[in-house]
């Protein structure tokens, strides 16, 4: 099946590296026509049609994993897709070699959104004109909390180019400020998608698992001594995380995760 760049179930969450795009993609994702980044839950959601209860539970996974291990998980857009933004930055036509079926499904049909992430100042997925943009702002609280280099806090965008037609902004100083501010901005963003609004209770627990675990899994220093590419270590490979891993297939920042019993 070939990728219908053409699609408006696209979403992509435009942000700086480190500022909780991939977080605010789960939290859209308790919402039943949202998947999850994540190739094997998308199907499942889809095949099984969840709800809201069962979404909100596969969106909490990472947040526990992190509680759990004292480092950061994620889902992420090659576990989602197949590729790599970056790989599709550097040729534009990389997303019709290498992505799986499940996402080229999700190109054709018209009931689910699904969610990518841009974390660089180029037009990743320029080819996919209908795509809906989040845009995060007021995220730099994030990344220094992670010890990220303040160079990464110049990423803009121009919404005066008309790169970017279908977007609305997301404020994520909300998440740090208050449960009432952060709903409301869920309340807009659905409402730009079309969609019904969830139980705000989901939102308000992700929120609050999120302020435990924002700076977990990362070392001091600028982005770039990171510890969120490292697999778990023995030590962390407890029955536990084990099972939670095999069921979901939950990832850490860029690389899979691959622990046995």
């Amino acid at each position: 099946m070939k990728i219908n760049h053409d699609t408006d179930r696209l979403i992509v969450m435009n942000y700086p590296r480190g500022g909780g795009g991939k977080y605010l993609a789960a939290c859209l994702a308790i919402n039943p026509f949202i998947c999850h980044m994540n190739e094997k839950s998308s199907k499942l959601k889809m095949k099984h049609k969840w709800g809201t209860a069962k979404s909100f539970a596969l969106s909490m996974k990472p947040l526990e994993m992190s509680k759990l291990t004292g480092r950061h998980f994620e889902y992420g857009n090659r576990q989602m897709s197949g590729f790599k933004a970056g790989q599709v930055r550097r040729k534009p036509e990389a997303d019709d070699k290498k992505a799986n079926s499940t996402y080229r499904y999700l190109t054709n049909q018209n009931q689910y959104y699904f969610c990518m992430t841009e974390s660089d100042q180029t037009n990743t997925y320029g080819r996919y004109k209908n795509a809906r943009n989040i845009v995060l702002k007021n995220y730099e609280w994030i990344q220094k909390s992670r010890n990220i280099s303040s160079d990464n806090n110049k990423w803009v965008i121009d919404f005066d180019d008309r790169e970017y037609p279908n977007s609305i902004e997301f404020d994520m100083h909300t998440l740090r400020d208050s449960d009432e501010g952060f709903v409301a901005e869920f309340e807009k963003v659905y409402k730009f998608l079309g969609l019904e609004m969830v139980e705000a209770e989901y939102l308000t627990r992700m929120r609050q698992a999120y302020l435990e675990t924002v700076n977990l899994g990362f070392k001091e220093g600028d982005h770039d001594t990171l510890n969120a590419h490292s697999l778990v270590d023995r030590k962390h490979r407890t029955s536990e995380v084990i099972d939670i891993l095999r069921e979901e297939g939950i990832v850490t920042t860029g690389k899979e995760m691959n622990a046995k019993k």
